[in-house]
């Protein structure tokens, strides 16, 4: 495979790989190199044995599966493998022949602590692959059960435009993007505002972050779409995004900007 930043040329790369179900999404290891991957689908097509068309979701435990694509893996661990072009299944296998990594499946397995608030990230497409950007948790109410009780906390944070931008998450772009919000568990509604970074570096001045007067700073409403419990939304570089989740009752805030 080609690390992610590589100057080679691209070309079409073939790889086996044994398919495994990790925290509800699908993890591919190499059957080569024994490398642990997050396959992209987005264009891919997936076929079986036959050559027949079908939907992601049939790829089951145990399956070995022939991986198309540019060979361009990003550096994350497990790697992601956005650049796939078509999975086809080439052994049905069983669900028992993942056992023999279940040691890097307990490794990967995340158990959730209900009493964290939702994290969340955005998935977004450059020129050169796609990317995920995880973000800044800023502020929320949250409430989980504890003990057959219910137990609540609220945090409460400052203004976004009082913050220093050079510690959130940062989302280099080439121009408008549609990004997708992520999260780890389902949410029920997203709002996103948005300041343009150059006016809150004008109501900054020679001062701090925290003496920013926020309503000095405009804001916009960006416009977000549903499809089927996902929500997009367009980022463009020079601005600073707040997400506002709902999830039951209980809703999180998060922060990062574009360049």
């Amino acid at each position: 495979m080609i690390e992610e930043g590589s100057t080679r040329t691209t070309q079409q790369v073939t790889d086996t790989a044994l398919v495994i179900h990790v925290n509800d999404g699908l993890l591919f290891v190499s059957q080569d190199t024994g490398t642990p991957y997050a396959p992209g689908f987005d264009g891919a097509e997936v076929v079986d044995a036959d050559g027949n068309a079908i939907d992601v979701d049939a790829l089951a435990d145990g399956n070995v599966v022939e991986v198309v694509g540019n060979g361009i893996m990003l550096q994350s661990y497990p790697a992601q493998y956005p650049g796939i072009t078509q999975v086809r299944i080439v052994d049905e296998g069983a669900p028992e022949d993942i056992e023999a990594y279940r040691e890097l499946i307990d490794q990967l397995t995340v158990t959730r602590d209900p009493a964290e608030p939702a994290q969340a990230s955005i998935s977004y497409r450059t020129e050169l692959a796609v990317v995920t950007l995880g973000l800044l948790t800023h502020g929320y109410t949250w409430t989980h059960e504890e003990n057959g009780q219910g137990v609540g906390a609220s945090v409460d944070v400052a203004h976004p435009c009082q913050i220093a931008g050079e510690g959130l998450p940062d989302a280099k772009l080439d121009g408008p993007t549609t990004a997708t919000a992520i999260f780890d568990l389902p949410a029920t509604g997203l709002s996103v505002t948005r300041w343009s970074e150059k006016d809150i570096a004008a109501a900054m001045g020679d001062g701090a972050p925290s003496n920013v007067d926020p309503d000095a700073v405009a804001n916009e409403d960006v416009p977000v779409k549903e499809t089927d419990g996902d929500f997009t939304f367009t980022i463009e570089p020079g601005w600073r995004y707040r997400l506002d989740a709902t999830f039951d009752a209980r809703q999180v805030g998060y922060l990062f900007t574009t360049r």
